[in-house]
């Protein structure tokens, strides 16, 4: 941490649960039904052992519908800062004003139990449409949503693009360079497949040929030791 002026240590004091609960507030300024979507995460977590408390989504004005990546964009941090400290804040914006991600989380982890411009992720709801116009793809929509709230509370992908940086859990699949098959700068989900962690809630890229709903027993004892996880 560089070029702060305050610093806020927060631990946990309360135990551990088996099966914790983590509480979610979903807010939509763009346009949109993201109901079976937010399900969609939900049944991602609670088939992982983990249980979210999902509440009724709120809708923020529309000056809020594209903004930028940047959390310290000023826009940005006056939306995000609206979230409750105690929950994960997710944020269905139409789109980035200056980026085309799925989403976005503050950090890894993100500022859990302080209010303020970090205490939240994006979801960018246009990358999610079908090209047809047919609709929001529901499935990668809550894949989506919950990737950024497992980076909000603590994981990694856990292999990064170029096939040469893994995050440090020990039973998370990695994927190797040497499955770039086309030689070029990225590893595609595609090239790495389900045997090198394509199907992990957690691997950067999309996968068009299957869900990303898996998750290790590594990266649920890093969520369940969340300091939201209750």
């Amino acid at each position: 941490a560089t070029n702060y002026s305050q610093l806020k240590l927060d631990m946990r004091t309360s135990d551990l649960s088996e099966t914790p609960t983590i509480k979610v507030q979903p807010y939509i300024s763009g346009s949109g039904d993201i109901t079976t979507a937010l399900n969609i995460m939900k049944s991602i977590f609670s088939t992982n052992g983990i249980n979210l408390d999902v509440e009724d989504t709120e809708t923020l004005e529309s000056k809020y519908s594209q903004v930028s990546y940047n959390f310290n964009n000023s826009i940005t941090s006056e939306m995000v800062s609206k979230g409750d400290e105690d929950k994960v804040n997710l944020f269905f914006i139409n789109d980035y004003t200056d980026a085309a991600y799925l989403g976005n989380a503050p950090g890894i982890p993100g500022s859990q139990r302080l209010k303020g411009s970090h205490n939240g992720v994006l979801i960018n709801l246009k990358a999610h449409e079908y090209d047809n116009g047919s609709g929001l793809n529901n499935q990668l929509l809550g894949e989506t949503a919950g990737h950024e709230m497992g980076h909000f509370l603590g994981l990694f992908h856990p292999s990064e693009s170029a096939g040469t940086l893994f995050d440090p859990i020990a039973d998370t699949p990695q994927c190797p360079l040497s499955q770039n098959s086309n030689n070029d700068s990225k590893l595609t989900a595609e090239e790495c497949g389900q045997q090198y962690g394509a199907d992990n809630l957690m691997f950067w890229d999309s996968w068009e040929n299957g869900n990303q709903d898996n998750l290790t027993e590594g990266q649920v004892y890093v969520l369940k030791r969340a300091l939201i996880a209750k």
